[in-house]
This record gives C-alpha cells, structure tokens and sequence, in this order.
C-alpha cells in the first residue's frame, strides 16, 4: 500500500507547522523547503484548511498555522481526510470481476491489515511526529532563533 503524494505532502506540510507552532508560515518557505510545487502546496493547504487541520491569513504577515495544538491531530485522522479511496485489491471495487471473490478469503485479510494500519496511525499525534523539533527545525532551514522561542525569524 502506498499513500498518495496529496497525503505525504499534507503530512509534510502538517509537520513544518508544527515545528515552530507559534507564527505564520508562507507557502514558499515550505515548498523551497521541501522541493514541491508551489501550486500542488496551495492545494493542500486549501484541503488541509477546509478540514480543519490548519488556518490561513491572506496579505502581508498571513500564511499558515496549526488550527490546533499537534497533540490534538491525530495522523489517522489526517489520512482519513487526504486519501480519496481505500481500494487495495479489484475485490474491494463496486465492478469486481474476479471469479474467485466468493471464495476467496482475500478481501477479508486486506480489511484486517488495514484496520491495522488505521489503528498505528490513531496512535500517534503530529506532537509526536516533531519530537525532534530543533532537528527538524534546522533541516527545515527555519532558522536558529527556532529552538528557543518556537519563532521563525522575520
């Protein structure tokens, strides 16, 4: 199984967020800092907002920020919301074709993995994902005045 690059951006842009919670985050620092398009990023950041996840501010001094606390977003929550579908075989689509499907205890181990995979994901929160906040914060580029004050510079 693989999740969609729509998700693994929504997760990336989740974390820069949550590395310096405390200001706004422009669009260009996160797609410079991660190499993703510009207009893909905007189109996560407009889900991400309609979802709740996070809030946006037009004009100078706007950009991105948490809507909530990271210990409050739940990864399974965040794949839930950015995965359009969780069809992992023909057997789990509305125009199965497969002969065997009656028979067959397919459909029934694919369901229990991915039960599997949701409950790991609920088990952790994007607070968990910025354990190591002055690394990311240096990976990220997000400058040395992060660490102590959860700042960006301006």
């Amino acid at each position: 199984m693989r999740l969609s690059a729509f998700t693994d951006y929504s997760i990336r842009l989740l974390i820069y967020l949550a590395a310096a919670p405390t200001s706004m985050a422009r669009i260009k620092d996160v797609s410079d800092a991660y190499n993703i398009s510009r207009n893909h990023l905007m189109k996560v950041a407009s889900h991400l907002n309609r979802a709740g996840f996070i809030t946006t501010q037009r004009g100078p001094g706007g950009g991105l920020k948490l809507a909530r606390e990271a210990s409050e977003i739940n990864l399974s929550d965040v794949v839930m919301a950015t995965e359009e579908e969780w069809v992992m075989a023909e057997c789990f689509t509305c125009n199965n074709q497969c002969v065997i499907t009656p028979w067959c205890k397919s459909r029934c181990v694919l369901t229990e993995a991915l039960s599997a995979f949701h409950e790991v994901l609920f088990a952790y929160t994007l607070e968990q994902m910025v354990e190591s906040r002055s690394e990311l914060i240096h990976a990220l580029d997000l400058g040395a005045g992060c660490e102590a004050t959860g700042d960006r510079p301006a």
